[in-house]
Formats: C-alpha cells, sequence, structure tokens
C-alpha cells in the first residue's frame, strides 16, 4: 500500500508543478554570455563546500549553512529570511531523520 500511496502523491505533485508552469517562460540568458557561468560556478562551490564540512560539521549545521549560503548568495535573500530559513530547514533535517525515522547522521561540533 504504502508504495501504491506514495506514486499517488506524487503523480499529483507532479501534475500540480506541470499545471502551475504553463505559460510563457522566463527571459531567456545566452549561456555563452559574460557572467552567465557565474551562478552554476557558485552553485557547484556552495555544494562541494558542503560536502567537504558534512562529516566535519556535522549533518545538521551543514544543512543550516549550505542553505543560509544558497538563499544569501545565489537567491539574494535577506540575512534574516536565509537565517530562518536555513534554521528551520536543519531543524525539520533533525526531527525528520534523527527523531521520526531514528537515521544516524555525523555528529558534528554543534549537533
Amino acid at each position: 500500500f504504502m508504495p501504491f500511496g506514495l506514486g499517488i502523491i506524487l503523480a499529483v505533485l507532479a501534475g500540480m508543478i506541470i499545471f502551475t508552469n504553463l505559460g510563457a517562460d522566463e527571459k531567456r540568458v545566452r549561456f555563452w554570455n559574460p557572467m552567465a557561468w557565474l551562478r552554476p560556478l557558485l552553485a557547484l562551490a556552495i555544494m562541494g563546500a558542503y560536502i567537504i564540512a558534512f562529516d566535519d560539521l556535522g549533518a545538521v549545521t551543514s544543512v543550516v549553512i549550505l542553505v543560509t549560503a544558497w538563499l544569501l548568495i545565489l537567491e539574494k535573500k535577506t540575512v534574516l529570511v536565509a537565517a530562518a530559513t536555513g534554521i528551520v530547514t536543519g531543524l525539520v533535517v533533525y526531527l525528520v531523520f534523527e527523531r521520526l525515522l531514528m537515521t544516524p547522521f555525523p555528529r558534528g561540533l554543534l549537533f
């Protein structure tokens, strides 16, 4: 039952994504324009730092830093929004994986 139910949920969510994105696309940016490579390179750098820091800082702390850095650097959100979203995301990751699923994550400096 569970795989079937999850499949139904996935199909509904996929349908919602399809129907909410009907219409004109965003303005296209040529890939070879100057500075067009900056965002993908910054994304790779942030993910690389996350991978390197994951074992040393711990899973929850790394997730908080990843989400906060991503929102600050790539999405240009305010510090308050980025920090709040990062902390809430870290809390959700901790509650779901550590408490609900009882999956051991690497412990780090803080958690």
